[in-house]
């Protein structure tokens, strides 16, 4: 194989163009309970929401709300691909959402 050339499931970069079954998958469930919507949890989901459209193609992004994820203490809080994140600032989910490629610092 020649170098710069990269693959992607054994094909080149420059083949067909990927599918939404190649997509990178992430799935972020935000807790909508009481505790959480006090600290501010409708802000997270909206951000995420709002953004959607900025995902791109080579993500597969699914978000939802859950009555109640059980960590209450560390309000507001989210599971972001199978990992629970608590005291989630919007901040901090910009910070996530760019370190997974999934939106760009603004400039």
């Amino acid at each position: 194989m020649s170098p710069g050339v990269a693959l992607d499931r054994g094909r080149s970069d420059h083949d067909t163009p990927l599918t939404a079954a190649d997509a990178e998958r992430h799935v972020f469930v935000v807790c909508d309970g009481e505790a959480c919507r006090h600290a501010g949890s409708n802000g997270l989901l909206g951000l995420l929401r709002g953004h959607r459209p900025g995902f791109g193609q080579h993500h597969d992004v699914r978000i939802s709300a859950s009555r109640c994820i059980g960590r209450c203490t560390m309000a507001p809080a989210m599971v972001q691909d199978g990992r629970i994140l608590g005291w989630v600032s919007l901040r901090r989910l910009r910070v996530e959402l760019m370190r997974l490629g999934l939106m760009r610092k603004a400039a």
